[in-house]
């Protein structure tokens, strides 16, 4: 059941610069989002397991992460989906509207 949308991100989306928004890496040619689905709970681990080794592989052909689309992000993953500027001022928004974590992010 598991499905991997590949989007195409040129066009106008590649014309507004980086620095003009939340959203980063406007130079990436592809999206893609692996969506991993079962009915077993038994079967989560290896479920799990193969989405992660999955996105592992496609790793050196990436150039970062789109964070909506990530539901297991770590503190690394979600600094890699900004340039550092841009994810500076993410935490410092995050702290001042929502001080006690209750929109849970990795900032």
């Amino acid at each position: 059941m598991t499905e991997i949308h590949l989007e195409y991100l040129g066009g106008a989306f590649s014309k507004v610069p980086d620095e003009e928004n939340a959203f980063g890496h406007r130079n990436a040619s592809w999206n893609i989002n692996i969506v991993s689905k079962w009915k077993d709970p038994k079967e989560t681990e290896i479920n799990l397991n193969w989405t992660r080794k999955l996105s592992e592989e496609l790793s050196p052909f990436s150039v970062g992460h789109y964070i909506n689309y990530n539901e297991d992000s770590t503190e690394d993953i979600v600094k890699s989906s900004y340039n550092e500027t841009k994810y500076k001022q993410l935490v410092k928004i995050k702290k001042n509207y929502d001080p006690y974590n209750i929109f849970v992010t990795k900032f």
